[in-house]
């Protein structure tokens, strides 16, 4: 069974009359309304965007690499920073 969410929040944009008629037609010809296609839109836009900013893609070979640092013992420089007391303690 979906459960309703109360939406509260508004966004309000200021668009050109072709820009509004442009995304009035896109949501028209979708069957949605202007508001459902725009938070759509807006909602698949930023999550590609964080996931764009927040995820780390490799290449093949750079992966297989990075597989075999995590395996690789840990260096001694990096044993002494761990050791060390953080400046913010």
């Amino acid at each position: 069974m979906a459960t309703i969410t109360q939406k509260s929040s508004r966004l309000d944009i200021r668009l050109t009359e072709e820009q509004r008629a442009l995304i009035e037609r896109a949501a028209s010809l979708t069957g949605s309304t202007l508001t459902q296609w725009t938070a759509q839109h807006l909602i698949e836009a930023a999550r590609r965007d964080i996931d764009k900013e927040t995820t780390l893609r490799l290449n093949d070979a750079s992966f297989d690499a990075f597989l075999v640092a995590l395996n690789d013992p840990i260096p001694d420089a990096a044993k002494e920073l761990m050791a060390r007391d953080p400046q913010w303690a």
